[in-house]
């Protein structure tokens, strides 16, 4: 008999007993764990207090792009109503104390409509200057002109998910404390998720437009993100949920129904987000007009500075690619628009010695998550992120650039998108040797609460993510440069990984007045503390706990496969041998 030939599966049968004995134990210990789970997940969601009764402004402001002598302010009435508004603009010298006089350099008149935001622009106006700007009665915007000798400050943050968390918003009352000259929003300003669902069976162009400019207002009018949007400078740069979660290429063509829906989220994404930085042509038109608009590609290749020793550029990962797919051909990920634009940027900064770091901002990771469990997302949430093997050339060829970037100035990259806060570096291989190392920071996350620790299949992902980075799994397949002969392998080890929001403090260095001086740039991040033992646990059971147990328990698996398959060769375990068949065979003749 077989099993008298092969006593090596005798073996595994009493182990596969053995198992089958143990298998209630192990139920009972995974519904302990999962009840524990729903225990401490619970309290992780609805623990944040809810915030006193919001007051909501009676004007939408924002304060968009400040240059030596311009500004850019964004208006909007939180009923959309058309109204004549007078506003006055008061300077002093940023040198000045608190109580000195404020001297008024200009005044106008601003009026709202019924169709869409209107922008206020500043002309005229001094460097190393403080400004305020009162619009009607009480609707006060601040902000201060650049200034070479004095220190400039910056913050990154993404994700507010104000309309999922509408109670939340300790963390954003904590932002609005910050002093700061420029604020980068990394994606995500605000969540249209549920507007998606609403208009699941299709929407018209103007509901679905109208309704995301409800959103915008709801979001940005209430009391603690009006006081940020109302000092300082905001840049922003889309994500997916400034849209709907996990758009990517064919958004346009995957579902017809939809088509207008995603048109509407388009333009309201250029007056609310991009008018901050630049006019918008064609700022009336309806649809089907506004499409030749939206298709503008240099509309996605974003704000690029340099100021003091740092240069900063933003990098768009995830509209782009969404929306001009015909563009991008052979650096299908940032299109060619972007990537000349990112090249010659990196080239001239290279070349001047004044500038000695640079800070590249992007609303998606480039390393993260490693290949195989991105692989993983894309199946499972549809959701292709760069290191997505569809983007390999792609991807390498923007690494390539960064690496090399990275020999002869400090390189950083600072993403949002991921709910948590984490430190990483990107270790860039060339030939087989150590080239350059890039450091990675996620600042990700608006609200008191962990949205990736309240969600299982999340936080075991970013926790499988955390031990892939220390694992073979965190190797990709080397690629090779444009003209054969350089062999790149680029790999992501993580410092830490925390699931606590965050958002980064960059500081920027002044220059002397000599221009002698230089200064290293500053980084903090603000992490919203959750001292709860509840929280503690349950990080400490996903990252220490279940993750290496996944893990190790994917590994046996895979070796348990590959020995089985051995063996069921060895012991010609399956069809009976053909000899035997043949002798069957011919004796039912004979008989």
């Amino acid at each position: 008999s077989v099993t008298a030939s092969c006593p090596q599966l005798m073996k595994q049968q009493r182990l596969a007993r053995k198992m089958t004995k143990a298998k209630p134990k192990v139920t009972l210990v995974w519904l302990a764990f999962t009840i524990l789970w729903l225990l401490c997940s619970a309290h992780v969601t609805h623990g944040a207090e809810a915030n006193s009764k919001d007051t909501r402004a009676d004007l939408l402001l924002v304060v968009g792009t400040v240059t030596n002598s311009t500004a850019r302010i964004l208006v909007d009435h939180p009923q959309k109503l058309a109204r004549t508004y007078e506003f006055t603009v008061v300077t002093k010298s940023v040198k000045d104390s608190e109580d000195s006089a404020w001297t008024q350099v200009q005044e106008g008149t601003v009026h709202t409509n019924a169709k869409h935001p209107v922008l206020v622009k500043l002309d005229g106006l001094s460097e190393c200057n403080q400004y305020k700007v009162t619009v009607g009665a009480n609707d006060v915007a601040t902000f201060r002109t650049p200034c070479a000798t004095m220190p400039w400050s910056s913050i990154a943050v993404s994700c507010d998910r104000h309309a999922d968390d509408p109670d939340d918003d300790q963390f954003v009352e904590q932002l609005a404390e910050q002093t700061f000259d420029v604020m980068f929003h990394l994606g995500d300003q605000i969540y249209g998720d549920k507007l998606g669902r609403q208009c699941a069976e299709g929407c018209d162009y103007n509901t679905a437009f109208e309704l995301y400019r409800k959103l915008y207002l709801e979001c940005w009018t209430r009391s603690a993100m009006s006081k940020v949007l109302r000092k300082g400078s905001h840049i922003m740069m889309p994500d997916d949920h400034d849209v709907v979660n996990g758009i990517g290429p064919g958004i346009l063509s995957k579902d017809p129904a939809m088509t207008e829906f995603v048109r509407a989220a388009q333009h309201a994404v250029l007056l609310f987000q991009t008018q901050l930085d630049r006019d918008i042509p064609q700022l009336d038109a309806g649809y089907p007009a506004i499409v030749s608009v939206l298709d503008k590609t240099d509309l996605y290749s974003y704000h690029s500075f340099a100021g003091g020793s740092i240069g900063v550029a933003m990098l768009d990962l995830r509209h782009h690619r969404s929306f001009h797919e015909a563009e991008s051909e052979d650096v299908s990920l940032v299109g060619r628009t972007q990537m000349n634009r990112l090249q010659s940027h990196l080239e001239q900064w290279k070349q001047d010695p004044q500038v000695e770091q640079i800070v590249v901002l992007s609303n998606l990771p480039l390393t993260y998550p490693v290949p195989l469990l991105s692989q993983v997302a894309a199946v499972v949430e549809g959701d292709f992120y760069p290191s997505h093997p569809n983007y390999r050339e792609s991807t390498s060829a923007l690494l390539r650039l960064l690496c090399n970037t990275a020999v002869s100035k400090d390189v950083a990259i600072v993403i949002g998108d991921l709910h948590m806060s984490a430190h990483y570096n990107m270790i860039c291989q060339k030939n087989g040797k150590a080239y350059s190392s890039v450091p990675t920071y996620v600042s990700s996350g608006l609200h008191s609460r962990s949205s990736a620790l309240d969600a299982f299949h999340l936080s075991l992902f970013f926790s499988c993510n955390f031990w892939a980075g220390r694992s073979v799994l965190n190797a990709p397949a080397p690629t090779v440069n444009a003209v054969g002969q350089d062999r790149w392998m680029f790999y992501t080890t993580f410092d830490e990984m925390t699931l606590r929001n965050n958002f980064l403090i960059m500081s920027m260095p002044s220059t002397a007045a000599d221009g002698v001086e230089r200064r290293s740039m500053q980084l903090d991040r603000i992490i919203r503390e959750d001292a709860s033992w509840k929280f503690t646990l349950l990080h400490f059971a996903m990252f220490e706990v279940l993750a290496p147990i996944v893990f190790t328990s994917l590994g046996l698996l895979f070796i348990l496969c590959v020995r089985c398959c051995c063996r069921r060769s060895c012991c010609n375990i399956g069809p009976e041998p053909i000899p035997n068949q043949l002798k069957r065979k011919h004796k039912r003749k004979i008989q």
